[in-house]
């Protein structure tokens, strides 16, 4: 019962990795700023420990279902889509996204948007911020 319950929850947890991806395949300006590698590492190192420390069936699929995400992670990306803003994979879409602003941050440039209630930034390079405009300029637009 414990085991189909992990199982279910393997399922669930690859569904919103899938999404997080498929989101962030959308993305037509990308931000250079920023890695998820770091979560990678810890997710492959979970697994290590996963594949070392049991030896039934369970933990052996339990340690490719932990690498799988951890590889997918590395597809995760953040930057502008035609209908909003993808952060680490998740959509905020561009009817709820207010005061969207753009300021030079040193090197980078960031933006910043709140989202509902909560305040977000995305950090973009020289680049990326002059074709994040155009997208911008029509994100509020629409809001």
């Amino acid at each position: 019962m414990t085991d189909g319950l992990f199982y279910l929850l393997d399922i669930v947890v690859l569904g919103i990795v899938i999404k997080l991806i498929l989101n962030s395949m959308k993305i037509k300006v990308h931000s250079d700023v920023g890695s998820n590698k770091i979560a990678t590492i810890l997710f492959v190192a979970f697994s290590a420990f996963l594949y070392f420390t049991g030896n039934s069936i369970f933990n052996t699929i339990q340690c490719f279902v932990v690498l799988m995400i951890g590889l997918a992670y590395l597809n995760i990306r953040s930057g502008f889509v035609d209908d909003g803003i993808v952060l680490m994979g998740k959509l905020y879409k561009g009817q709820f996204i207010r005061n969207l602003e753009l300021e030079k941050d040193g090197d980078a440039y960031r933006v910043s948007f709140k989202y509902k209630k909560k305040q977000h930034f995305l950090y973009l390079t020289e680049s990326n911020a002059k074709q994040a405009k155009e997208i911008m300029q029509n994100l509020q637009k629409r809001g």
